[in-house]
């Protein structure tokens, strides 16, 4: 009887009771708040780490499309002069209009890297489309009549071929944007963005909408900061106010191709 009885107590000692239970689910849960964001944030960084990596590919392929059209970069798009006078990436046959994307992408070689892993909005499979992770510094239209983007608009009319802006024009190539994160194709600095406009995609007009909102279009969806290439090819991550977040002087001459 004795022994019997020292082992069923024994026994009981082996197990939790119910207060020690909830004690340990509550640290659990303690701990899981604290690390949830904590992974979240490094897996965001990644996530960021792999666009540059994008945005460094795109402009080592760009750089080389400048070595074989004169020192030129790509135009915003150009014509053709009847459909199919291209190639998509995925292989069909193109339309008449070439985007600035697709007249790089010889050089590139994967369409894969026309694709944001943060972008939540689009997912490029090679086609023709405006709806873009990438955008190229479009001419602005309201603050610059000069010096302006470095994708121009082609000048001519269906078949014309008009290069984009002289790399022998920009004064100041490591402070020139030609690529940032964007949700379309083109972004340029037009006005001054809001924090709404950086962070939700619903928020604030971006093109194709009436009238057109290039600044709009640029997407920081890298906690807070926008990837951006610059025309030498160096890469950073800058925070949204840096490039689109005040009426300066300073603020604008990213965008544009002189030092000033």
């Amino acid at each position: 009887m004795h022994e019997s009885l020292k082992r069923d107590m024994q026994s009981r000692r082996k197990a939790f009771t119910l207060i020690e239970l909830l004690v340990v689910i509550a640290i659990i849960a303690i701990l899981a708040a604290i690390l949830f964001p904590v992974f979240a944030r490094a897996r965001e960084n990644a996530r960021r780490a792999s666009c540059l990596s994008n945005m460094k590919q795109i402009g080592l392929g760009i750089m080389q499309y400048t070595q074989d059209y004169d020192e030129h970069l790509p135009t915003r798009y150009n014509y053709y002069a009847t459909s199919g006078g291209y190639t998509l990436p995925n292989g069909s046959a193109g339309s008449t209009a070439i985007l600035w994307y697709m007249e790089i992408y010889p050089y590139v070689k994967n369409y894969q890297v026309y694709q944001c892993p943060s972008d939540t909005l689009h997912t490029y499979t090679g086609g023709y489309t405006g709806s873009f992770s990438y955008g190229v510094n479009f001419t602005p239209s309201a603050f610059c009549s000069t010096n302006c983007g470095v994708a121009m608009f082609p000048g001519n009319s269906l078949g014309g071929t008009s290069p984009g802006a002289s790399l022998a024009a920009i004064d100041d190539v490591s402070g020139t944007i030609m690529i940032t994160d964007s949700k379309y194709y083109l972004v340029e600095h037009d006005h001054v963005l809001t924090a709404s406009e950086a962070t939700d995609p619903a928020n604030g007009a971006c093109a194709p909408a009436s009238p057109y909102n290039w600044s709009g279009c640029v997407a920081a969806r890298h906690l807070d900061t926008v990837n951006t290439l610059f025309v030498d090819g160096h890469v950073k991550s800058m925070k949204w106010q840096t490039i689109l977040g005040g009426s300066t002087v300073d603020t604008y001459r990213y965008w544009t191709t002189s030092s000033d």
